[in-house]
């Protein structure tokens, strides 16, 4: 991802039928932000879901009000990492678009 201050990245996307599925940031070195203290990483059953399992997660530098909030840490640009084990069926490519934080 690449942001700006004002700026959020919404992500729509669904979770496959499988064991474990998360979303979670990385820096540009691979290394996980800092999970334990703010929200870096999303599971199944962390993430709010419609009945189709299907979900938005938006990732920017300040808390929008939106169940599904990655903390960026205010690192204008890092990863989005996806991690889906033991898939039955087909994965859906998530859909992302930039929006400004105010459109939220």
């Amino acid at each position: 991802y690449f942001i700006a201050e004002d700026e959020a990245l919404v992500i729509s996307a669904r979770w496959p039928d499988c064991r474990f599925a998360n979303v979670n940031l990385w820096n540009r070195f691979q290394q996980t932000y800092d999970y334990v203290n703010r929200n870096a990483t999303l599971n199944r059953v962390q993430t709010v879901t419609d009945d189709e399992q299907r979900f938005e997660v938006v990732l920017s530098h300040q808390k929008p009000n939106h169940p599904n909030w990655l903390d960026t840490e205010g690192a204008p640009f890092g990863m989005v990492f996806w991690r889906y084990f033991l898939v039955q069926g087909e994965v859906e490519c998530p859909v992302a678009r930039v929006v400004k934080l105010s459109e939220l």
